[in-house]
C-alpha cells in the first residue's frame, strides 16, 4: 500500500470514529432529554395525586377531632387509639389503648387527718409503738389517700419494729386499694404496686424465694397489662422487677413519643395535629379543648391507621407513600427512590409534616 493509500485510509477510519461519537453522543442527549421529560411528567402525576391523598389524611384527622369532641366521651375511637383528658399539669383520665407510661400525673390531694399526721411525727420521733397505734387508727379513715398512706406507714413501721408478719398483712391490705395514690419522691404511684414491691422485699429478706417471686411476677403482670396510670419515672422505678421477656418496643415507643414530643405541644398550644415517631414507631394525634372548657382532649393512634384510607387510594393510583418530618427524615413509609419521588408539604392540613410519593414500579 502506497503512503498515500495509507493517509487516505486513516482519514476515512478518524472521519468513521468522529461520527460515531457525534452519533452516540446525540444518541445519550436524546435519552437525557426524554428522560428527563418522563420524570417531570411523574413528578406532575405525583404532585396532582398528593392533593387526593392529602384530602384523605385531612378526613381522617376530621373524625378524630369529632371523636375528642364528644360531651360524653364514649364515642368511637379510631383503632389502637387512646383517648386522653389532661389539664396544664397532668393527665386525668384515659380510654382506650393504655399507654406503658404517661407524661405527668395528678398528685393525690391528701385531706388533713390529724391522727395521720401524729402518727408520721412519731415515727420520725422513732417511737414505733406510737407510730403503730396512730397509723392504725388512721388506717379506719373513709378518705382514699389517708387512709392509703396510714396503711402504708403501718406496714413500714411494723416492719421496723421486727413484725414482718403483721407488716405483710398490711401491705397485703394496701394491695387491696386499686385506685389509691402514694406519694414517693413526688410521683403518685399505685398502692398496689407499692404494696407488691414491699412484700417482695420482706420475703427476700426472708430468704423465701418463690413468695418473692409471686410478688415480682404480680408487679410484671401490672406493668405489661398497663393496669395504673404511671409516669415514666414510675415505670422504671418498678422496671427492675419486669421478667427476662423484654417490654414491647413499641408500647415503650408510643410513650416516650407521647411523653417527650407530644406532650410539650400539647401545653403549647389549646388545639392542633401533630406526628411523632420512635423506633420505627410513628403516632398521630389531635387534640383540642374539652367541651366544658377547663381540660382538654387528645386523641393518639399509630400512624398506620391514620393513613389507611389515604393508602388505599395511592394503591388505585400505583403510587407508594411515605411521611417526612419538616426536616426530611422519614418517619412513616417505605424507604423511597433515589429520583421519581415528589414531597409535598402537610401544612394546609395542620400538620409539620411532608408527604413523599412515588409510583409503584411493575
Amino acid at each position: 500500500m502506497t503512503s498515500l493509500s495509507r493517509t487516505r485510509l486513516v482519514t476515512a477510519l478518524a472521519l468513521l470514529a468522529s461520527a460515531s461519537v457525534l452519533v452516540f453522543g446525540w444518541v445519550a442527549w436524546r435519552f437525557y432529554q426524554e428522560r428527563q421529560l418522563s420524570l417531570a411528567v411523574q413528578i406532575d402525576r405525583l404532585t396532582l395525586t398528593s392533593a387526593l391523598i392529602a384530602r384523605e389524611i385531612d378526613a381522617e384527622l376530621d373524625r378524630w377531632e369529632a371523636m375528642a369532641a364528644r360531651d360524653d366521651n364514649l364515642g368511637a375511637l379510631p383503632p389502637a387509639g387512646t383517648f386522653l383528658v389532661f389539664d396544664s399539669n397532668a393527665i386525668i383520665a384515659v380510654r382506650g389503648e393504655s399507654l406503658a407510661y404517661y407524661p405527668a400525673i395528678a398528685t393525690p390531694e391528701v385531706h388533713t387527718d390529724d391522727r395521720l399526721i401524729r402518727a408520721q411525727a412519731a415515727e420520725r420521733a422513732g417511737d414505733l409503738d406510737k407510730a403503730i397505734a396512730g397509723y392504725r387508727d388512721a388506717a379506719t379513715s373513709t378518705a382514699r389517700t389517708p387512709r392509703a398512706i396510714a396503711t402504708m406507714g403501718l406496714g413500714r413501721t411494723l416492719r421496723a419494729k421486727g413484725n414482718a408478719r403483721e407488716a405483710l398483712a398490711a401491705y397485703d391490705e394496701l394491695a387491696q386499694m386499686d385506685e389509691a395514690r402514694i406519694n414517693i419522691d413526688g410521683h403518685g404511684q399505685p398502692a398496689p404496686l407499692v404494696a407488691y414491691r414491699e412484700r417482695r422485699a420482706i420475703f427476700l429478706a426472708q430468704g423465701d424465694s418463690a413468695a418473692a417471686e409471686r410478688e415480682r411476677a404480680r408487679i410484671d403482670s401490672a406493668l405489661r397489662g398497663r393496669m395504673y396510670i404511671i409516669d415514666r419515672q414510675a415505670f422504671e422505678f418498678f422496671a427492675p422487677a419486669l421478667g427476662s421477656e423484654p417490654y414491647s418496643p413499641q408500647l415503650l415507643a408510643r410513650a416516650d413519643a407521647v411523653t417527650t414530643d407530644l406532650w410539650p405541644r400539647w401545653r403549647a398550644a389549646p388545639a392542633g395535629r401533630s406526628l411523632a415517631a420512635r423506633a420505627d414507631h410513628a403516632v398521630a394525634t389531635v387534640w383540642r379543648p374539652s367541651p366544658a372548657g377547663s381540660t382538654f382532649t387528645a386523641i393518639v393512634a399509630p400512624v398506620d391507621v391514620l393513613m389507611e384510607q389515604a393508602l388505599n387510594v395511592a394503591s388505585r393510583l400505583s403510587t407508594t407513600l411515605a411521611l417526612e418530618d419538616s426536616d426530611g427524615r422519614r418517619i412513616w413509609g417505605e424507604t423511597p427512590p433515589s429520583e421519581g419521588s415528589a414531597s409535598v408539604p402537610l401544612g394546609d392540613i395542620g400538620l409539620s409534616a411532608r408527604l413523599r410519593l412515588w409510583l409503584i414500579r411493575n
